[in-house]
């Protein structure tokens, strides 16, 4: 029982690893378009930059798998008072981390006024936009029914 107990801490702290990797994507690439949008840079050059970061964000994945598989073997071999001193700071990594998320929607409230559901409307309708402007500009294939495609 205690195993699955650090089982799942374990399963939890390798999804906010892979959270995190995916929230870089995502924000590297709204930076990519807001760079390509000011014509800082060319669309083929933001298309590099974001093939690159996929592959990076897809090796420290692979990576992070082999982790995962490194560390459940460890723990197979630790010891009673070992799994309790993990366990215990698995827990405070969890309540720090909620705190850091509490604290982070707080301040992008109020330094935004939007609430966060508010913020992913608007970074939606602006990546929607985005694709639009692209696909008029040829740089998008559009379908029939009005879906672009890359």
């Amino acid at each position: 029982m205690a195993m699955e107990k650090i089982g799942d801490g374990l399963k939890k702290i390798l999804l906010v690893g892979i959270g995190a990797a995916a929230t870089t994507v995502e924000k590297s690439q709204q930076i990519i378009d807001e760079l390509v949008k000011k014509g800082e840079i060319t669309v083929e050059q933001g298309k590099e930059l974001n093939k690159e970061l996929q592959h990076n964000v897809k090796k420290t994945l692979d990576s992070r798998k082999l982790d995962a598989a490194s560390v459940e073997e460890k723990l197979s071999k630790m010891g009673k008072d070992e799994l309790e001193f993990l366990k215990k700071k698995i827990k405070e990594a969890e309540e720090a981390a909620d705190k850091i998320k509490e604290t982070a929607t707080d301040v992008v409230e109020d330094v935004t006024g939007l609430t966060e559901s508010d913020q992913a409307a608007a970074e939606s309708a602006e990546k929607d936009a985005m694709d639009e402007d692209l696909a008029k500009e040829g740089y998008m294939a559009s379908t029939d029914d009005g879906e672009e495609n890359e």
